[in-house]
């Protein structure tokens, strides 16, 4: 009797005499399925929704630097470049300081919504150097800066001042 109720479970003895669960194996059927198809539980095909990094790198392919009249002197950036498409972003930045280099990483925050046109765009971004910072800590002393962002590199320089 316990060997009817074992096969009817579904389970199987092993060499040592234990009950053993047989894998249960799905069938699904024959739908023809694309890339942007997956399947659920239920063998439904699902169409898939486009991925898009919230993130997007600004490809940046100029940058003009501007000395505000300030003491110490600060530094705004006029950042030209250009994303993959028309979509309107918000930006999000990064600065990082070192004795003499500033690096920046520049992203554009893409939209929720994959229904822009899909052409290159070109933008000019300004950027207040040190925004996060205490006002006081925004300036930069007298001497020469490389300057990356996102990979484009210069240099500006800050003359010595006159008190």
């Amino acid at each position: 009797m316990l060997l009817f109720f074992l096969v009817g479970c579904n389970l199987s003895v092993n060499s040592n005499n234990l009950p053993v669960s047989s894998p249960i194996i799905p069938t699904v059927t024959n739908h023809a399925l694309d890339n942007n198809t997956r399947l659920t539980p239920d063998s439904q095909g699902t169409p898939l929704l486009p991925i898009v990094s919230p993130y997007i790198d600004v490809s940046v392919t100029g940058i003009d630097v501007i000395y505000l009249d300030t003491h110490p002197v600060q530094v705004k950036l006029i950042i030209h470049g250009t994303l993959p498409d028309q979509c309107t972003y918000d930006f999000y930045s990064i600065e990082n300081r070192l004795p003499d280099q500033v690096k920046i990483t520049l992203l554009g925050i893409h939209p929720s919504t994959t229904d822009c046109i899909q052409s290159v765009q070109t933008l000019t971004h300004t950027l207040l150097l040190g925004q996060d910072f205490p006002e006081a800590q925004r300036g930069f002393a007298p001497g020469r800066y490389q300057l990356s962002v996102n990979g484009y590199q210069t240099t500006f320089i800050i003359e010595t001042q006159d008190p």
